[in-house]
């Protein structure tokens, strides 16, 4: 997906690119009226985080968390760590809550999400303990890889850098900004 937009800039406008943007592909669409979701006065872009695209799970079977994005000063800025915004996150969790939370089979791509989710709206601590109890333990098909996609040899992960799950998600989210990391990259997950 490719966006411009067009930012007024004096008697005539400027482009702004925003189709990729912190290293991830965004997807999705754009509402057709953007609005003001965080109350900052300046509209904000409602997309999918494009790096949940076939991560853990099948493509169509991996939802994507919002990413909010804003133009401030010429610029595109992610909003998704914005405090105001957490509600935006909250009402995903309760979207993706009934497929993570059941017994449908390929659920681990909405965990993935959900728990994604929690961490924006400072939800982590009970949807990770939930997450836990309803993840997809025997998900055959598809086993998380610690190796970049780009980096395996005829589309397989190698046996040592296979890991559970759990493992594997809390490791993206830490990669991908959902969950911090301390300096030396051990975890400094939050405990709420």
């Amino acid at each position: 997906m490719t966006i411009q937009l067009l930012i007024p800039n004096g008697d005539s406008y400027r482009a702004v690119a925003v189709g990729h943007h912190d290293g991830g592909d965004l997807q999705g669409e754009l509402a057709d009226f953007p609005t003001d979701l965080s109350g900052d006065g300046i509209i904000d872009l409602k997309l999918g985080d494009g790096a949940f695209d076939s991560a853990f799970g099948c493509n169509a079977c991996t939802p994507r968390p919002p990413k909010l994005l804003a133009v401030k000063e010429g610029a595109v800025v992610d909003e998704s760590r914005d405090p105001a915004l957490r509600s935006v996150f909250s009402k995903d969790m309760a979207r993706l809550a009934p497929i993570c939370l059941s017994k449908a089979p390929g659920r681990n791509g909405a965990c993935a999400a959900y728990v994604a989710d929690a961490a924006r709206a400072r939800r982590f601590k009970a949807a990770w303990a939930a997450m836990l109890k309803h993840y997809e333990h025997d998900q055959e098909w598809w086993q998380p890889c610690s190796v970049p996609m780009t980096a395996l040899t005829d589309g397989r992960c190698p046996k040592a850098s296979l890991k559970t799950f759990p493992d594997a998600l809390r490791a993206f989210l830490m990669r991908t900004g959902y969950l911090p990391q301390s300096p030396s990259g051990s975890d400094t997950t939050p405990k709420s």
